[in-house]
């Protein structure tokens, strides 16, 4: 007989080999533990065939052996090295180690509900019912979920749970990706262990959310390649922003009645109808054109195909709508996160789903996940297992009657367990310190890379400039063209919040909390320009500054300033520089190599309370050419604004002389043609007034320039001395820090005592040096300072109380005085008056009550201080030789 050796990869190798002599060898069985029934092996005996030789055959034998021996000696063997995780049995409590009588009912119970099943879907994969723990020991799913609620007040909601443990945890995948895993580990051994796979990640969660409350839910299904292995490269990331949103001034416009109409616009119809024809054609050949760009792209962009898509295991999270103002059910993935709605695509089919009160069977295995009906008590979609636990099932009228009327039924001969319920969680309650949750991930920092995006995570104090996280966003699938990047940080001294980078441009935009010095929220500008040509943007928190300011650019060429709700309506101010202007200011003011100004543009909102033709919507100061242009704001039953121009006199920047006015200085245009003209001496006085403002502004765009170039220091500075601000758990965990803290407070506690001690050591001392004594030598000065000594606390005492008193009676003088007016003014008084008059009249009857009882207390305890004074004094050093 000749038998098939197979080793490796190599060729099936006859060798013949004669007589035969055969072994039944049993095949090797797992060891059950002791609370667990063994399960059935269908393992077979296997025949294994010898040849031990024969008569004229000794040569064959020997080539054959030598050239097995030959094909054998160049296969190499691994033995491989599997990650057994090694438990103290010490450590965890008996429900680890072994099942109750309970367990064991609810596990047999099980084996009956496993055999129906399998005898009626057949067809169907084994269901994720009595996996072992990490004792080997089987165990319901149901049992492994332990609701806790962990004692951290971020942890309430959903997203911040899953978000955390997502962290928290390292994915492992399944191996075999196709089968389901042999055990599942308790939620805290899991979070020790610090990795689990994905039905120990949707326990976990499933814990942490029943626990705070949400009506969760594991499931067992299956999902794509991409979420099994929690691949992220053909998913957008969430944190790239996909709109940049740019600022635009917004611009009023006043629309009046009486417009002119444009004039006709005279055109072919038939050239109408052409060119809407032709746009037409061009506009669905571009679409085409873009539909067929974006399918390539998409295709190109797509995974490759999986040769096991449809039936890859995978376990999420399912949260019912209900509770916790849940207003949909949806799916967490719990490797991620991110929450999905059920009909996500990547999720294929569910068999099964379980909370810690009962386990559900998909009756609908052939539909998909958006198909499915999430009414678990409906039992046409959804098989329960445990039939005690019916929290989720929907009887009607006639099946509630007839179940109430069965039990009634029964009455005092009904069974103390009519139906299995589920033991309870053999888990020991979820546990996280605190020094492990501020960590967030096992290594203090997290990778996953998305469609164009690389996402790193850094745990709170970990990086020296306080980045909690950065966003890598790049212009090709292979993550090798960085186009911009963007850094998140947290808990800084200088409160920046985000810092985005532009690769090619060099563009830095920088976002700030409220709460600077400064009130700056964003700083926009480029690292790839000198100071003198660079261009920035500044944006201020709004109604905070003095001046109302909240934007301001400025270039090379300008500095424009945005202004709101300003006494003086001023809503924009432009100063523009260029090789034309003029250097007026003072020295003191100017930066050094300061920029000539060529003109200031200021605008104005319109004032209700003055007449449009002089209410100044813009005036413009011409430095170059000595010219000042205002412009008016445009009257309701107008369509255009009046304005003026003024050329100033030759020697106007000349203090010590006289301006000369002339009629050739001024020029207008005036709306409304019936508005009085202003005199020569009315505009002689404007002109004085807008140099004056002109003069003003002036000043004010220097100022404005120190300030920027302030702002940009403190920036620098800050940078270079950054500080991290310490929450008082931070500062409390440090040990450094906490030594100091508690040496300051230990040392201040001494120092209020030592006072304290000085002030009761030294009562005596005033009373002395008014006698003029250092030392008390006889009796006759014992007994005066003594008696001093208790007179002045005994006046002490009674201008307290007269104090009190005068209070008092000042308080019901008001009282009474208020009740007496409110007789005389009842009839006309309003329900709003009387009800002032009543709250004014219950705070001085509180005070006047405090102050009864103030008295009361002083009265009762002042000769208790006396006698204490005295009895201190007889016991005095100082006293007691010349009071005996």
């Amino acid at each position: 007989m000749a038998t098939d050796i197979n080793v490796g990869d190599t060729e099936h190798k006859k060798i013949r080999i004669s007589p035969v002599t055969t072994f039944r060898t049993p095949a090797t069985s797992e060891k059950s533990d002791n609370t667990n029934s063994q399960e059935d092996h269908n393992s077979e005996p296997q025949d294994v065939e010898f040849y031990d030789g024969g008569e004229g055959e000794g040569e064959d034998l020997e080539d054959g052996l030598k050239d097995l021996m030959g094909r054998l000696g160049r296969i190499g063997l691994r033995t491989p090295s599997p990650i057994l995780e090694v438990y103290a049995p010490e450590r965890f409590p008996a429900s680890y180690k072994e099942n109750d009588e309970k367990e064991m009912k609810a596990i047999q119970y099980c084996k009956n509900f496993l055999k129906q099943y399998n005898h009626l879907c057949y067809t169907r994969r084994p269901l994720f019912l009595k996996p072992r723990n990490e004792f080997g020991v089987k165990k319901l799913v149901c049992t492994t979920i332990v609701p806790t609620q962990l004692p951290f007040y971020e942890l309430l909601d959903w997203p911040n749970i899953a978000e955390f443990l997502a962290g928290y945890l390292n994915y492992i995948k399944l191996k075999p990706p196709s089968e389901l895993p042999q055990t599942l580990h308790a939620p805290q051994s899991v979070l020790e262990r610090l990795y689990g796979h994905c039905f120990e990640y949707s326990t976990v969660l499933c814990s942490m959310l029943i626990g705070a409350g949400y009506d969760a839910f594991v499931v067992s299904g299956y999902a794509t390649r991409e979420v099994c292995r929690r691949d992220l490269s053909y998913t957008i990331c969430p944190f790239v922003e996909q709109d940049q949103i740019k600022f635009t001034a917004a611009i009023a416009k006043n629309i009046s009645r009486y417009t002119i109409r444009p004039p006709r616009w005279v055109q072919s119809e038939y050239e109408l109808r052409m060119a809407k024809k032709s746009h037409a054609i061009k506009k669905e050949e571009e679409d085409s054109r873009r539909k067929v760009e974006e399918r390539a792209r998409e295709l190109n962009e797509a995974p490759p195909p999986d040769e096991l898509e449809g039936r890859r295991v995978h376990s999420w999270v399912m949260v019912l709508k209900g509770r916790r103002d849940v207003q949909e059910t949806f799916f967490i993935e719990p490797s991620t996160g991110v929450a999905h709605p059920t009909s996500w695509d990547q999720y294929l089919r569910i068999e099964s789903l379980w909370n810690h009160l009962n386990y559900y069977v998909n009756m609908n295995e052939t539909l998909d996940v958006a198909s499915l009906n999430y009414d678990i008590g409906d039992s046409r979609h959804w098989e329960y297992v445990f039939a005690g636990q019916d929290l989720h099932i929907h009887y009607t009228a006639d099946e509630a009657r007839h179940k109430k009327a069965a039990l009634a039924l029964m009455g005092d001969n009904c069974p103390d367990e009519l139906f299995l319920d589920l033991p309870m969680s053999w888990c020991l309650p979820l546990k996280i310190s605190r020094d492990d949750y501020d960590r967030k991930y096992p290594t203090g920092k997290r990778s996953r890379r998305y469609k164009y995006t690389i996402l790193e995570d850094f745990c709170p104090y970990l990086n020296p400039d306080g980045m909690v996280r950065k966003l890598y966003v790049y212009s090709n699938l292979a993550c090798t063209d960085i186009s911009y990047t963007i850094c998140y940080f947290a808990d800084r001294s200088d409160r920046l919040e985000s810092r985005f980078f532009h690769q090619q441009t060099g563009k830095i935009i920088e976002k700030f909390s409220e709460g600077r010095d400064d009130f700056l929220l964003e700083h926009h500008y480029y690292a790839f320009r000198i100071e003198s040509e660079n261009s920035r943007l500044m944006i201020f928190t709004e109604g905070k500054r003095t001046d109302e300011l909240y934007r301001r650019e400025e270039d090379a060429n300008y500095i424009r300033s945005y202004y709101k709700n300003r006494s003086d309506r001023k809503t924009f101010k432009e100063s523009r520089f260029g090789p034309e202007g003029r250097i007026l200011e003072s020295p003191k003011i100017l930066l050094p190599n300061p920029r000539p100004i060529e003109a200031i543009i200021e605008t104005f909102e319109r004032n209700p309370n003055v007449p449009a033709n002089s209410d100044i919507a813009m005036v413009t100061f011409n430095l170059a050419t000595d010219e000042i242009e205002i412009e008016y704001h445009v009257d309701d039953n107008s369509i255009f604004g009046s304005t003026r121009h003024f050329t100033k006199p030759p020697n106007w920047w000349d203090e010590t002389q006289v301006l000369n006015w002339s009629p050739e200085l001024h020029s207008s245009f005036e709306a409304n043609y019936l508005t009085k003209p202003k005199s020569e001496l009315e505009l002689y006085e404007m002109l004085i007034g807008l140099m004056k403002m002109e003069s003003k502004t002036r000043d004010m765009t220097r100022m404005v320039e120190k300030e920027i170039r302030h702002i940009l220091k403190v920036r620098n500075r800050e940078e270079e001395k950054l500080e991290l601000v310490r929450t008082y758990v931070q500062a409390d965990r440090d040990q450094a820090l906490r030594e100091v803290r508690l040496k300051l407070k230990a040392q201040g506690k001494a120092a209020r005592y030592m006072s304290k001690q000085d002030i009761l050591r030294d009562y005596l001392e005033p009373f002395m040096h008014r006698v003029g004594l250092d030392e008390i030598t006889n009796k006759k000065q014992a007994v005066r300072v003594k008696d001093d000594c208790l007179r002045d606390l005994k006046e002490a005492l009674i201008n307290q109380a007269s104090m009190i008193k005068e209070q008092f009676m000042k308080e019901t003088k008001i009282i009474e005085n208020s009740q007496k007016m409110y007789h005389e003014q009842f009839t006309t008084l309003s329900s709003t008056e009387v009800q002032e008059y009543k709250s004014y009249l219950l705070q001085h009857m509180f005070i006047a009550h405090i102050l009864e009882q103030r008295l009361v207390n002083l009265k009762e305890y002042a000769p208790v201080k006396y006698q204490e004074l005295y009895d201190r004094m007889l016991k005095d050093k100082r006293l007691e030789p010349f009071l005996i």
